[in-house]
């Protein structure tokens, strides 16, 4: 009789054991980046490492170098990516300038958004939320601008700079914690409720604060719609947007020709292609309606679009949008053709003479 209830016991130990593993909840692994690859300028430091090294040597006012990077979130929960400069070594020239004061970095994300500043700013950027299992390539690109002869670029010649990137994600949200019975306390006695407290039938409860609002991060996204419209009657170019929240937004435009081949367009103007007061918008959040925004071009603008229309029968418009506000500067990029109208047919089918 003993045995017979030692093994019943040890049977019902077994069982509850089971059940205590079968409850136990199972937990995500953590957002981690894996399948890196870069090409270009830019190099990892080591294989399967998240550190990629951009370097710069020999440029000339105008010139750029880039390199591509892909990565993917290999974990299971979602986590927010960041690029963090944790290296930059300067090499002075013979006139002793430094490289990284004169560039210009720009990161955008192949298919997505783009944010475009100083080298030698911000050492962070917020690149969003990677969702699990997804696969993002981003392309690295560092300018130094042309100033012209007299320029501060004659400072920088013979220079070079290397910069060391680190990629980073950090898990965000999460399961929510299992929730265990717990016995039902006894009631209190009641008592008056005090300053920030309210009154319940088992006594005073204190109401809790709203927490702070998380810092925003990531520059504002913009929302950019052109309809099609007659540029050249009207003198000027009408656009909606909206922000995901408040911002201000600078326009600049160039013009280029827009072959039908595949051959490279050429830019005929650069530089004050809309007027200077229509140049910078403020849009609120995008909990209103798209605003409507008017930008009036220059009469020099005018004059070349209709000279190449004139001549080629079509030209194109690039007009870029910086976005500014809480969290960084992202840039927006648009291209419209303009077209000459083709002559009507004639009364009878012909063409006309």
């Amino acid at each position: 009789m003993t045995r017979s209830r030692a093994i019943a016991a040890g049977v019902l130990l077994a069982i509850v054991a089971a059940l205590a593993a079968t409850a136990a909840p199972a937990r995500e692994r953590p957002a981690e980046l894996g399948r890196m690859a870069a090409e270009g300028a830019v190099t990892l430091a080591a294989a399967g490492s998240s550190h990629a090294i951009l370097t710069a040597s020999g440029l000339r006012p105008g010139q750029s170098v880039s390199g591509n990077v892909a990565l993917a979130n290999v974990g299971e929960s979602s986590g927010r990516l960041t690029l963090l400069r944790t290296g930059m070594v300067d090499t002075p020239g013979r006139f002793g300038g430094r490289l990284s004061d004169a560039l210009l970095l720009r990161v955008e994300e192949l298919g997505g958004g783009s944010w475009t500043g100083p080298l030698a700013g911000q050492d962070m950027l917020d690149l969003g939320v990677m969702e699990p299992g997804e696969g993002r390539s981003y392309r690295l690109t560092l300018t130094l601008p042309d100033t012209g002869p007299n320029g501060r670029n004659n400072a920088v010649q013979g220079s070079s700079v290397t910069i060391d990137w680190a990629w980073a994600t950090e898990s965000i949200g999460g399961p929510p914690p299992a929730q265990t019975a717990s016995p039902t306390p006894p009631p209190a006695p009641s008592a008056t409720p005090g300053p920030g407290a309210t009154a319940t039938p088992n006594g005073p409860r204190s109401v809790e604060e709203p927490e702070p609002p998380l810092p925003v991060r990531g520059a504002p996204r913009l929302q950019l719609r052109i309809p099609h419209q007659r540029v050249l009657a009207t003198r000027g170019i009408s656009m909606y947007g909206s922000c995901d929240r408040p911002c201000r937004i600078s326009f600049r435009a160039r013009i280029q020709t827009s072959p039908l081949a595949r051959s490279a367009a050429r830019t005929l103007m650069r530089r004050r292609v809309f007027r200077s007061p229509g140049g910078q918008r403020r849009l609120p959040s995008t909990g209103t309606a798209e605003r409507r925004i008017r930008l009036r071009l220059t009469p020099r603008a005018v004059r070349t679009l209709k000279r190449t229309m004139h001549r080629r029968g079509r030209v194109a418009v690039v007009i870029v949008a910086r976005v500014r506000g809480t969290g960084g500067t992202r840039n927006v990029t648009r291209r419209i053709v303009l077209k000459r109208p083709g002559r009507r047919p004639a009364a009878g089918g012909k063409s006309a003479p």
